[in-house]
């Protein structure tokens, strides 16, 4: 297969797409969303993690569902959900947990005139992961039942 015709099959993806479009339609909700509540434009928002809604959680579930419906249940479509699933717990526990953990430091370290600070990785609410989820089942459905 020679590039052409890798781009052609890719163009013509609805697996592609579905996360594609999620992924572009989750940073742009950030960007928004950062927008109203800072009541400033600030393009970084399209690259960073944490915020509303959840992108990684969107694009895993939009890769999952896609999946369903292009291979049925298959071991690559039970493997993309227990991906998604590792996904969703993991940004609204373990990186939630880390981002406040180096919130604590950075206060403690400000107290102690300490210089250097921790870096704070953001993670989700349930609501933001929850709204992820919906956004990427929602632009795949769309996809594949339109």
């Amino acid at each position: 297969m020679n590039a052409s015709e890798f781009l052609q099959l890719l163009w013509n993806s609805k697996l592609f797409w579905s996360i594609a479009l999620t992924y572009l339609i989750a940073h742009t909700i950030k960007f928004f969303v950062h927008r109203y509540r800072f009541r400033r434009w600030n393009f970084t928002t399209f690259f960073k993690t944490g915020g509303m809604p959840s992108s990684h959680t969107a694009t895993t579930t939009a890769l999952t569902i896609a999946l369903g419906f292009e291979t049925g249940p298959s071991p690559v479509f039970f493997l993309a959900a227990l991906f998604t699933l590792i996904i969703i717990r993991d940004s609204f526990g373990l990186r939630r947990a880390v981002s406040d953990q180096a919130d604590i430091i950075n206060t403690l370290a400000s107290e102690m005139k300490v210089h250097k600070k921790a870096k704070i990785i953001l993670g989700h609410t349930p609501f933001q992961v929850f709204v992820g989820f919906v956004l990427g089942a929602a632009v795949s459905l769309c996809l594949y039942l339109l």
